[in-house]
């Protein structure tokens, strides 16, 4: 399981790179949010699910674990292009109203008040690796 990371003004942008959050993924999933913590500080969450197929209880409540890091400090949660399984989960779980779910990373900086910098002809899939790279754009491998 890959997942890369960085940040853009007091946002966290955090890239899932695999298609199933179970509970094997949501282990490493949190351990690597951990890490991901003490790199920098911020307020807003984006956690994008784009490659995402599936998630299961564990993987929701690793999705949980994330949002609890910025509840705590006042920020907000936002979900990524969560596959259609995802959001059903989300909903069955009444959690519907525990996260923000955006089209797209951009839409879901401009929600949490960030702004990109203008004139940097970043697209939407470069948005994860635009702005103040502040965490190194780190891209960290487990297996």
């Amino acid at each position: 399981m890959r997942f890369d990371h960085n940040f853009v003004g007091d946002t966290l942008i955090f890239q899932v790179q695999n298609l199933l959050l179970d509970a094997h993924g949501a282990d490493k999933f949190k351990r690597e949010m951990l890490i991901t913590l003490n790199e920098g500080e911020f307020k807003n969450i984006i956690i994008d699910l784009d490659s995402v197929k599936m998630v299961d209880s564990s993987g929701l409540g690793a999705l949980l674990f994330a949002r609890r890091q910025v509840v705590q400090k006042g920020g907000e949660c936002y979900l990524v292009k969560p596959a259609p399984k995802v959001i059903n989960l989300i909903k069955i779980s009444k959690l519907q109203d525990a996260f923000k779910i955006c089209d797209g990373v951009k839409e879901a900086l401009e929600a949490a008040g960030e702004e990109l910098h203008q004139g940097s002809g970043a697209s939407e899939e470069e948005t994860a690796g635009a702005g103040d790279n502040q965490g190194g754009g780190d891209k960290s491998e487990k297996n």
